[in-house]
């Protein structure tokens, strides 16, 4: 019973960490075409 617990919860932690990881991952890409978009809205606006 308590084997099968740890495992269960290594696996939810495992998750939790790939999840972590994608987001750091994701996180740059996202704040550049943020940036980008924003960039291009005032060069397009001019305000």
């Amino acid at each position: 019973m308590g084997c099968v617990a740890a495992a269960a919860s290594l696996i939810q932690f495992l998750e939790i960490q790939a999840f972590v990881m994608v987001g750091y991952a994701l996180l740059p890409a996202g704040v550049m075409l943020m940036s980008v978009g924003i960039y291009r809205h005032f060069l397009v606006n001019g305000v």
